[in-house]
């Protein structure tokens, strides 16, 4: 499996970059039509599962650096957005940072601190009209709400290079049983993005907490979750492998990704993101949410999420 995973994390960061449509397909509500979107997100996933190997395998070295360079050719400033060209995100650029180190991109993030909660960050800039900014209406004035994955990805990410952290472990704990990410569709992405905001030696007890949440979905063959099985698994073995507490269950959750890409020959389609529009619903039944989701279509993130967890070291014991 993990031979597997590389050839072709290699490949795809190769051949992403040839063709960057290729990365992920939006999916909207009808009747919207099917349309290729999202061509920079999943490759800074891809570059951060490729650079958990980049010490142990000669061959991802090359395809890190290709992606690295890619990716820093198309930021604006020091952010970066979910498609080139689009709106730079809190959210987009810190899962892009969690593949691409970059110390002054992480301290930038500070700029998406929300007014009114200085411990949280904003998942964009919300504002009037004008560059770098979401004009914000009654369809999407909820993504101007903060978000609890965004804000932990960010304090990891500030832990990682070094930079004080602004959000405490005291405001984390306090959103954990509601966490959830504004436009993260899988909840084991989410304690991917929790389990790396809290290295500290008194985040012990939070951390028991989180693994013990995420065993506590765990299946009987040792996957997790209950849709999107492979993503979903390496999301929660990633995590669990972070948190430090549980390497029986990291072990059983890598043979059952084994198991997994061998029942379905291949990597199955998952959909890592989804955004919403409300409507007031015309027909007197209240206000309604339009999903869109964003489909893996090239395999960028699974691939990505699957090599950070199996660079995760298991107990077989």
């Amino acid at each position: 499996l993990r031979e597997a995973a590389i050839a072709q994390a290699t490949a795809l960061a190769v051949e992403s970059r040839k063709d960057p449509a290729r990365c992920m397909t939006c999916l909207p509500p009808s009747p919207g039509a099917p349309h290729p979107y999202g061509d920079l997100v999943p490759l800074g996933l891809l570059r951060a599962g490729l650079a958990a190997w980049r010490g142990r395998d000669v061959r991802v070295q090359a395809a890190a650096e290709l992606l690295a360079r890619h990716l820093r050719a198309r930021r604006q400033g020091v952010l970066w957005s979910f498609e080139t060209g689009g709106l730079p995100t809190a959210t987009d650029s810190a899962l892009i940072l969690l593949g691409l180190p970059d110390a002054e991109g992480v301290a930038a993030l500070e700029g998406f601190m929300d007014p009114k909660d200085p411990a949280a960050l904003l998942p964009q800039r919300c504002g009037a009209a004008e560059p770098g900014v979401m004009a914000p209406d009654a369809d999407n004035l909820h993504w101007c709400l903060s978000d609890y994955a965004t804000t932990a990805l960010a304090r990891a990410l500030r832990l990682r290079h070094g930079l004080p952290p602004v959000t405490p472990l005291a405001w984390l704990e306090a959103g954990l049983a509601t966490r959830h990410g504004l436009f993260l569709a899988n909840p084991f992405l989410v304690d991917l993005c929790v389990a790396r905001a809290m290295p500290e030696a008194e985040a012990s007890g939070l951390r028991q907490r989180l693994a013990q949440e995420i065993l506590a979905a765990r299946n009987q063959d040792g996957s997790f979750g209950r849709f999107d099985p492979i993503l979903s698994t390496a999301s929660a073995v990633a995590a669990l492998g972070v948190l430090g507490v549980a390497p029986g269950a990291v072990h059983r959750g890598q043979l059952a990704l084994a198991d997994l890409w061998l029942d379905q020959q291949g990597w199955a389609e998952a959909t890592p993101f989804c955004s919403t529009l409300r409507d007031d619903a015309a027909d007197g039944r209240g206000v309604r949410h339009h999903v869109t989701l964003y489909a893996d279509s090239f395999r960028a993130v699974t691939l990505g999420i699957v090599l950070m967890a199996l660079a995760e070291a298991g107990d077989p014991q």
